[in-house]
Parts: structure tokens; sequence; C-alpha cells
């Protein structure tokens, strides 16, 4: 499937081609899901942008100076690929149920996985959030009326990063370096120690823990 979206009042187009397939299948109590969608192209096609910002321009790996204000660069970001798309992702899902002699309650096991690839954090492409996948499992007793189960979360205890969010919010460190009397990082780069530091930062999230549990519940 080939998808062109455009955006006018930002000067954004980006193409994305992608294939997809599901499936499904129960039989005796065994039930068994999945999914899969490989996105092999999802890039910006045309994506321009006129900026003085040194982090833009390292981002869009270019600079034309623009025309009419040779303070300012025309940058494109064309070729990037999009933020948070991932090549592959996977998606599997499968349970078991049986009646415990014939009593109406039902004894089923479950589980779930996830895959997703490398992403990038931001339209740059600098920063690139690592492939990671989770599996949790549950199983318990259910009846018309009740549920009980336990269940593991993050069973492998992965603890790869997975989302998370560029620069708003985060510590402007070279700042505060210069404010406890230390030298400025940015400085330093420049060769100039009283020139004003360059900051960029992300923030990463953690993932959750392996958690398990016990949860009940009444129908009714």
């Amino acid at each position: 499937m080939k998808f062109l979206a455009q955006t006018a009042a930002l000067g954004v187009t980006a193409l994305l081609l992608s294939t997809g397939s599901a499936f499904a299948a129960t039989t005796n109590g065994l039930t068994f899901a999945g999914g899969y969608t490989w996105l092999p192209e999802a890039e910006y096609k045309v994506f321009d942008d006129i900026t003085d910002s040194g982090f833009d321009i390292i981002g869009a790996g270019n600079c034309t100076i623009n025309a009419d204000d040779p303070t300012q660069c025309d940058i494109s970001f064309a070729g990037k690929r999009l933020e948070m798309a991932p090549k592959h992702a996977v998606t599997l899902r499968g349970s078991y149920t049986r009646q415990v002699f014939n009593s109406g309650i039902d004894w089923f096991f479950e589980g779930d996985a996830q895959y997703l690839s490398e992403r990038f954090d931001d339209v740059d492409n600098l920063t690139i959030y690592n492939s990671y996948h989770q599996l949790n499992l549950r199983t318990g007793l259910t009846s018309e009326n009740w549920e009980f189960l336990i269940f593991v979360e993050n069973v492998t205890n992965n603890d790869t990063f997975r989302n998370g969010s560029v620069g708003g919010g985060a510590p402007d460190f070279v700042s505060l370096a210069s404010i406890f009397g230390q030298t400025s990082f940015g400085g330093a780069l420049l060769g100039d120690p009283a020139a004003t530091g360059f900051v960029s930062h992300d923030f990463a999230v953690l993932p959750p823990k392996r958690q398990f549990g016990i949860r009940a519940s009444l129908r009714y």
C-alpha cells in the first residue's frame, strides 16, 4: 500500500509504503491471533524550513544561505525517516480455555507479545530507540459471574527505552554548570569560554519493570 500525505501549511510531504497481514484461528479451546506490519518506506519527500538554529542545521545535515536573509539557512529534511515509524511491528496473542469438570467454571491460560524494530525519536533521525519486545502472561478461573487470575507483565523484564521526547523541560546542564562557575561546555567547543553554550537534550521514558499480581472481578 502506498500513501502520500501532505500538509500544505507546513510544506511537508511524507511517503508511506507499508504491507500488513493478520490471522486468527480457534480450535478445541485454543485461540491464536497475530499481526505483522512491514514499513520499508516512511520518509519525508518534502520538508523545508528556514532557521538560524544550529541544532536544526545539524539535524537536517544541510544549509543553503537564505536569499532574503543571509543570517538564516534554508534547510531540508527530505529523505529523513518519519519519527516513531518502525520497519517491523509484530503482535501475537494466544489463549487456551478448558472447563473444570463440567462445573460451569473455565480454567484459562493466555498471553500476548509485541515486537517493534528500531524507531527514530525525531525528524532529524539522530536519536534511535532500539528494538524491543514484551511478553505478558495470565492464568486463572472464570465463570458467568466472576473471574480470578494471576498475571505477569513484561515477563522477560525488558528494560529497553521505548519512547520519550525531544527537549522541552529537560535540565539545561550547560547553563547549570555556568551558574555554578564551571567552564561553558559550548564555549569550549567554540574555543571561547565566554561563549553561550549549545544545549540539546532528549528525554527517554523508563519502561515498567516486570510486574506480577492477582486480579479478581464480579459480574452482575
